[in-house]
């Protein structure tokens, strides 16, 4: 054994606490260690004097005393635990809040963009579309559908007829 594993021991080897194949280890040990049996000396001394010192007797209000405290800080903690239950109930409600208005901003702009509904959107009148208008036509609503349309249902490509107006 090494030094320092049998200083972080023998409070328990002088307590015989440790099993008897370590006794024996740091026995030896100690038989060959001048440094660690000053040490375990010394440990032994200061038990002794701590087994011999007179235990102090409690005051006679102690156990008031002790009992008012143990209240006092029971009391306080009941009141940490509702403050600590109002300010998470407080931060439900507020996260609540925000998806609530959160869920119904983005379900009005979901339902603002669909194709017509835009106030800018241009009419077409079937007998001024050509085959090239229905070509912008059909690309304009592929565009919208797989949601490529920055705009929200604006066309994003002007139509040959309309530019030449």
């Amino acid at each position: 054994m090494n030094c320092k594993s049998v200083q972080n021991q023998l409070s328990a080897y002088l307590d015989r606490e440790v099993a008897g194949d370590e006794m024996l280890a740091i026995r030896a040990h100690l038989h060959d260690c001048d440094e660690c049996r000053d040490e375990a000396e010394a440990l032994k001394m200061l038990k002794r004097m701590l087994t011999e010192s007179p235990v102090p007797e409690p005051s006679a209000d102690f156990a008031d005393r002790l009992c008012a405290a143990v209240l006092s800080s029971r009391t306080s903690m009941d009141v940490e635990k509702r403050d600590n239950r109002i300010t998470l109930r407080a931060s439900l409600i507020t996260f609540s809040s925000v998806a609530a208005f959160s869920m119904a901003l983005t379900f009005a702009a979901l339902t603002n963009s669909r194709p017509g509904s835009s106030p800018t959107a241009v009419p077409m009148s079937v007998d001024t579309a050509s085959s090239h208008d229905l070509a912008f036509q059909v690309q304009r609503d592929q565009m919208w559908a797989t949601g490529l349309d920055s705009t929200s249902g604006v066309p994003v490509i002007s139509s040959p007829s309309h530019a030449r107006r």
